[in-house]
């Protein structure tokens, strides 16, 4: 995992409906069914870009079909998101950029761990 994720898509998953957020050069946040059919649909127009969402149990589903479709997957634990339920201003746009920070950290923390681990290779041999 190298680099940062510039874009994103973040879904908020429920048992009958999904909203999702796209976050990149432009923010749009729609709604859709939650079905096997419609999830492929929607996702399948913004390519490979990560996917980020809640792990619920409705959540946990959706992962198995994202990642049977070979998406990139982040899930993020609940009890992780309390900077996102205590926001006072709660919006779906947020949650997806709050969602988007989130991957951004995880990928900078493998990165820079990468880099620490070549160095003290480099060091020992």
């Amino acid at each position: 995992m190298n680099g940062v994720a510039t874009e994103c898509i973040a879904l908020d998953v429920h048992k009958r409906t999904i909203t999702a957020s796209h976050v990149g050069s432009d923010t749009k946040t729609w709604k859709f069914p939650t079905t096997r059919e419609k999830i492929v649909k929607e996702l399948k127009q913004y390519g490979n870009i990560p996917v980020v969402l809640e792990a619920s149990t409705t959540g946990k589903a959706v992962a198995s079909l994202l990642i049977s479709e070979g998406r990139e997957l982040h899930m993020a634990e609940p009890n992780k998101l309390a900077m996102i339920a205590r926001a006072q201003v709660k919006t779906d746009r947020r949650d997806a950029e709050m969602l988007r920070l989130i991957v951004r950290q995880r990928r900078d923390m493998g990165h820079k761990l990468s880099l620490v681990k070549n160095q003290i290779h480099a060091l020992v041999t």
